[in-house]
């Protein structure tokens, strides 16, 4: 490799870890840990075995909401509800595999301290049912 080409490479990766360490790419891989978690339980009438676990951090922009959920009826639409003894706002929405099983990322503009409990409903055929729900501690 001649002289030339070899220092153009050189600084070519000079400036990739310059930028790399200078905008802090390297944290882009890392998330942050949650700040609580929640365990939700069935509702009376919906299936004994469905659960869930939500894993919730607070962001600038009000809260982003991990959640498991399991052996959920597999047909219509599910929303998360973040509710206090006030108003309610939505998280959104998600659909459930074969088996009753999902695994979404949601956000909420609700902030922590502004709501007590979340819950799951199931829309279906222009019904909406209470599933799981759990309150914050």
């Amino acid at each position: 490799m001649s002289g030339p080409l070899r220092g153009a490479l050189v600084g070519a990766a000079v400036a990739a870890a310059i930028l790399v360490v200078g905008f802090g790419f390297e944290q882009g891989t890392t998330r942050p840990p949650a700040q609580y978690r929640l365990a939700l339980t069935p509702v009376s009438g919906a299936p004994v075995a469905a659960k869930a676990r939500a894993a919730l951090r607070t962001v600038k922009s009000g809260t982003v909401l991990r959640l498991w959920v399991y052996n959920l009826p597999a047909d219509g639409v599910y929303e998360v509800l973040c509710e206090s003894k006030d108003w309610s706002a939505s998280a959104g929405t998600f659909r459930v595999d074969p088996k009753g099983n999902a695994y979404v990322i949601l956000t909420t503009a609700a902030k922590r301290g502004q709501y007590d409990s979340i819950r799951v409903v199931r829309k279906s055929e222009g019904h909406e049912y209470n599933v799981l729900d759990g309150k914050l501690a």
